[in-house]
């Protein structure tokens, strides 16, 4: 998997507060398994993740680490 290379971070209304929302953060996706690779046509599809803070958090520098809550795909 290779990240988009400039995500834009936003805040939905309809959600809890603190909640972080970032549409199609995935640039490139391949699965691969013993039998073989799969490319994911990522083009075509509509990601968007939502996230919580998880604060404080001493294991980060920023004292601070995102938990994904809900992830929607929508193909088109």
């Amino acid at each position: 998997m290779n990240l988009a290379p400039a995500m834009q971070r936003f805040t939905d209304p309809s959600d809890p507060p603190g909640w972080a929302t970032i549409q199609n953060p995935i640039a490139s996706l391949e699965v691969s398994d013993s039998t073989g690779s799969h490319t994911v046509d990522i083009a075509n599809d509509l990601m968007e993740f939502k996230f919580i803070p998880k604060t404080p958090d001493s294991s980060s520098a920023s004292d601070t680490t995102w938990k994904i809550v809900r992830r929607t795909e929508v193909r088109h």
